[in-house]
């Protein structure tokens, strides 16, 4: 797996938000948080304020040159819940931004948009008893007939309310290793949220692959997708991901009051993946 290494000596090659093929990356709220550019051999992500990370795609580091003044736990917060994931992709593996959870049929993938709640979803599920696998991302590969999610070491991130109605304590931030190795994905969760103005509680929809690939794919931590063969090696692997393993759209209703029924209907999926009787 990809090392970081701290260069506080090196001087950074700073994007030029001008040039076409430099990708800038935006928040949900619209703010500039992230640069991505490619030089001679090199590709580079900047994080305003934080550092620039500088990897290859054949290397086994990356380079982190930090801004003045920034904490190494900051640098080491971007390198592993952003930079590293990117990376990957970079060097040919595909990332999911999912959480995931491990079932009887084998890994569950949940992806949602931001503030969704695919976190305290995953989280919710290991207080069932099912080892959490992943919070924020789940690299995989790819097989003939199925697909293997590689593990990463995660943490936990959960929002304040999250926190304490789930009744979370310190140690629950610690970095997590998940101890199997590799794991074949037995299904893909789309989390979306009701509106309060719908009527129904929870629903599960099965996706066809040309829709589960649509859906997806917006989910996927990817470098630049203004290089053409990493967005043309994305696209081969999600199509594969999306011909190989079901994909549910699950939606439900928000509150933490109603989060029992969704979690109850999960597990009445995860038996049907298994090929429990119910």
């Amino acid at each position: 797996m990809l090392s970081l290494t701290i260069a506080d000596r090196e001087e950074a090659i700073l994007p030029d938000p001008r040039d076409p093929l430099v990708q800038i990356w935006r928040d949900y709220k619209g703010e500039v948080c992230a640069y991505a550019y490619s030089l001679s051999d090199n590709y580079w992500l900047h994080v305003p304020n934080v550092a620039s990370f500088r990897f290859g795609r054949k290397r086994t580091e990356i380079v982190a040159i930090p801004e003045p003044a920034v904490k190494y736990d900051k640098i080491q917060d971007i390198f592993s819940r952003v930079v590293l994931p990117i990376a990957l992709h970079a060097s040919g593996m595909e990332v999911l931004h999912a959480s995931a959870v491990v079932t009887k049929a084998g890994l569950v993938a949940f992806c949602a948009m931001a503030d969704t709640g695919k976190s305290t979803t995953a989280y919710a599920l290991s207080q069932r008893g099912y080892t959490q696998w992943a919070d924020d991302a789940v690299p995989f590969e790819p097989e003939t007939d199925q697909v293997i999610a590689v593990p990463l070491p995660f943490g936990i991130r959960l929002d304040p309310d999250a926190k304490q109605y789930l009744d979370v304590n310190n140690s629950s931030s610690k970095r997590i290793f998940p101890e199997n190795q590799r794991l074949r994905i037995a299904a893909l969760i789309v989390l979306k949220r009701f509106t309060e103005e719908d009527q129904a509680e929870v629903t599960v929809n099965s996706l066809s692959p040309a829709q589960a690939f649509r859906s997806v794919l917006l989910h996927g931590h990817f470098f630049n997708l203004k290089t053409s063969d990493l967005m043309r090696q994305m696209v081969s692997n999600y199509m594969q991901l999306t011909s190989l393993v079901p994909v549910y759209e699950v939606r439900f209703r928000p509150g933490f009051e109603r989060i029992s029924l969704l979690l109850d209907r999960l597990e009445l999926l995860f038996r049907e993946l298994s090929g429990e009787s119910t």
